[in-house]
């Protein structure tokens, strides 16, 4: 049994699915508050569920991308379901070192151990539970 190697290609290529997905959440979120003038939660929101679907997509058809396995509204709903349980902890993490941040400095320093961590656990909800393999050949006990 092979255990994860870091950095591995896989988790590269989710690096790179995130940081896009962001772009495209922080891009939607702008847009939507811009073009429309609703409140500012409302295109967060909007923001965040079409990152998510976006991120969904890409993680899909090329980070755990598996022959002969196709577009799954089941494993979207799953991927959707694992990224409101990351920006749960994402918002716990800040909120718990919240206490800690006294500057701007040590505020960015919070965010970046928040998305840290919301990191690591989106990308092991995604490999385990979404997107995990399932063997080819059936065993019998």
């Amino acid at each position: 049994m092979k255990i994860l190697a870091f950095p591995s290609w896989e988790m590269l290529r989710f690096a790179a699915v995130i940081v896009t997905g962001l772009a495209v959440d922080l891009t939607t979120a702008f847009g939507v508050t811009a073009a429309l003038g609703l409140p500012v939660a409302a295109g967060v929101a909007a923001g965040f569920f079409v990152g998510a679907l976006f991120n969904y997509a890409c993680h899909e058809l090329w980070t755990f991308r598996e022959k002969g396995r196709a577009l799954s509204a089941h494993r979207a709903s799953l991927y959707l379901m694992s990224a409101v349980l990351v920006l749960c902890v994402r918002v716990l993490v800040a909120s718990s070192l919240s206490p800690w941040a006294a500057n701007l400095a040590s505020r960015f320093a919070v965010l970046i151990a928040a998305a840290g961590v919301s990191f690591v656990v989106n990308y092991l909800l995604s490999r385990f539970m979404v997107y995990r393999r399932v063997s080819s050949r059936c065993e019998t006990v």
